[in-house]
């Protein structure tokens, strides 16, 4: 799991302090941050769970910090099932996560909330899962960066033939949860996006995320 994270704004770094609180939580899943800073001297420092890439840390920059956050670990690549993609707004129910990763096939699949550009589909860039088979093709081909991360990422998988597979998310929005798509049936939701125009209130829901683990039965699968 590679968290975009950044060091640029207080709120970026509370966030962060509250995903240390759980991120190493299941044995299951390893969890990383990435952020650029041109301090380091290196191309790359992983220093515990941060991983440190040397370029300016602005949304601008953010295609080419994943990009590289997956050069990083294409030699361990090997270990893992999946590699997600998330940012620190998002919190993940870990073992709902993983039960939903059994139903997946682990080559060329890429599973997001699906946006569209141009009508050609792209994964949310706050939250996709994609195949170690396509992290080592986007590594190697670094397809031009179009708009932004998401939408080059998904223009490269529709060149490529990839079909996206969607996948629910709650999105935490005037006091009150949302479903990004309509629910359908028995749906799993492991993903929650908290973001409003008040981050410190953003960051106690999140906050109390982490410290329940849970909330209401209701919120994690749909029934109709």
């Amino acid at each position: 799991m590679l968290v975009l994270a950044s060091d640029t704004s207080p709120e970026y770094i509370k966030f962060q302090s509250i995903w240390k609180l759980y991120m190493n939580s299941n044995p299951n899943i390893d969890c990383y941050f990435y952020k650029g800073d041109t301090r380091i001297r290196e191309e790359a420092v992983l220093k515990g769970n941060t991983l440190s890439i040397k370029i300016e840390d602005t949304l601008d920059t953010v295609y080419e910090k994943t990009l590289r956050a997956f050069q990083y670990f294409l030699p361990q690549l090997h270990k893992y099932n999946f590699v997600y993609r998330t940012n620190l707004s998002s919190f993940i129910d870990f073992d709902k996560y993983i039960y939903f990763c059994h139903r997946l096939p682990r080559t060329a699949c890429c599973v997001a909330v699906i946006g569209h550009k141009d009508d050609i589909p792209f994964p949310s860039g706050c939250g996709f899962t994609i195949s170690p088979d396509l992290v080592r093709r986007l590594v190697l081909e670094s397809p031009v960066k179009n708009i932004q991360d998401d939408v080059t990422i998904g223009t490269a998988l529709h060149n490529w033939g990839v079909q996206l597979y969607r996948v629910n998310r709650l999105d935490y929005c005037d006091g009150q949860w949302q479903f990004e798509h309509e629910p359908v049936k028995y749906e799993p939701i492991f993903h929650y996006r908290v973001k409003t125009d008040d981050r410190e209130h953003d960051a106690q829901v999140m906050l109390e995320l982490v410290r329940r683990n849970t909330v209401s039965p209701l919120l994690f699968t749909y029934r109709a």
